[in-house]
């Protein structure tokens, strides 16, 4: 009886063996295309391989790549330079009216609320750190401040 459960067993291992084989061998087939490939054709299927890798981080690079310095700076100019423009606009209003003193601080309340408002946009889009971006929102309000008192 002893014996017979001793075969059994040995059995089922010799076949768990076979199965772990056979699987091994199926996973081995996928990797490599098919046992049968031959060394040449195998080389270029993964030289293939390797060059749609280098295409695609190659893509992924340009679709990453920074702004350069000088964009950066010709941003900043267009941004002054769009920001005086409305400013002027502002001031040129405000100097129409200035009998009426609830309308020129009305003004310069806008001034005030449009400057805060590019700064955020600043900020949101990276240009500005967080400490930069408190920096300049400290100033406009403490300009906003002098400018009313």
């Amino acid at each position: 009886m002893g014996e017979v459960l001793i075969l059994i067993i040995i059995a089922l291992v010799w076949g768990f063996k076979a199965v772990v084989a056979n699987e091994d061998k199926k996973v081995n087939d996928r990797e490599t295309g098919s046992v049968s490939a031959s060394p040449d054709e195998l080389i270029k299927k993964v030289n293939r391989t390797l060059d749609d890798l280098d295409t695609m981080r190659a893509k992924e690079r340009e679709s990453k790549k920074r702004s350069s310095g000088v964009q950066i700076r010709d941003f900043h100019k267009n941004l002054a330079a769009q920001e005086r423009k409305s400013s002027e606009k502002r001031w040129e209003i405000a100097r129409r009216k200035q009998a009426d003193s609830g309308e020129v601080h009305s003004v310069h309340m806008d001034s005030c609320e449009d400057r805060l408002e590019s700064l955020k946009v600043l900020y949101d889009a990276g240009i500005l750190d967080r400490e930069e971006y408190a920096q300049r929102v400290a100033r406009v309000k403490r300009q906003h401040a002098q400018s009313r008192g």
